[in-house]
Formats: structure tokens, sequence, C-alpha cells
């Protein structure tokens, strides 16, 4: 699990992104939520990657295709979001199944500090505070 703030120098744009991953070290199966901070790019809310997001040169297209190709993306898609001591559950829409093969209520065991778990906390009330075009999830953090 991380919460990072990304600028544009880093990786071409300026972005929150709570990450979470199989393994400790970031690997294995991964999902992130990424929020721009440029107000101009928030109309299309939060965002759902299946990978971690790489470097890339934002003003080379073909850069930012392969980019984009290597991954499943979603704006939006969370429904309801949920955090126990140990689990978060994602209630997701018909449209995050199918691009990202959930079922309907994706359950995330949580091995993390208590720490850990307040930086989650408070990453994904930001990140999920701004749904696609004003239509944002339900928490439960």
């Amino acid at each position: 699990m991380d919460v990072t703030q990304h600028t544009e120098d880093q990786v071409g744009m300026a972005y929150l992104a709570v990450s979470l991953a199989e393994l400790p070290d970031l690997t294995g199966r991964y999902l992130e939520f990424q929020l721009a901070d440029d107000e101009d790019e928030r109309e299309e809310g939060y965002c759902m990657v299946d990978s971690p997001p790489e470097p890339v040169n934002v003003t080379n297209p073909l850069a930012v295709a392969a980019m984009v190709a290597g991954h499943r993306t979603l704006y939006g898609g969370v429904a309801e979001c949920r955090m126990t001591h140990d689990h978060l559950m994602l209630t997701v829409n018909d449209e995050a199944q199918r691009i990202f093969g959930w079922p309907p209520v994706l359950e995330l065991q949580l091995a993390v500090s208590a720490d850990d778990r307040a930086a989650l906390r408070e990453g994904l009330t930001r990140v999920l505070a701004i749904g696609p075009y004003g239509d944002q999830p339900v928490l439960h953090l």
C-alpha cells in the first residue's frame, strides 16, 4: 500500500495516487486510484488503473498510447467503498466488472500497519471524493 503525490516533473502530470498491491514491494496484482491535481482534468473524476503508472513523455502521443494500451483504466466505477480493520471492500458497477473482470463486490485483505491504514483511509477519502461528473461513491472509511 502506498499513497503518493506525483509531480508533473516525475511522471508527466501531477496527481494523487493510492496504490494497492499483492506484495509489499508493490508487485503482483496491482490496483491504483488516481486523481489529477489540475481542476480542469478532474471533470472525469478519479481513475482506477490495474498496473503501476510508468513515467511517460506526455508530449509524445505514441508513448501515451503505448502506456494506456498496457493496462486497463476506468474513470469512476466504484459505487461503495468500505474499509474495516483488515479488509477493503469495493462495490463496483457493471463497467468495472466488465473491464477488470471483477465480481460485483471486490474484497481485498489488508496486511498493513495502523499508520498505513490511516494513510489509506485518508488517501481514498481524498481520491474518491471526486467521482466522474459528480457521481461519487458512498464511503465507509
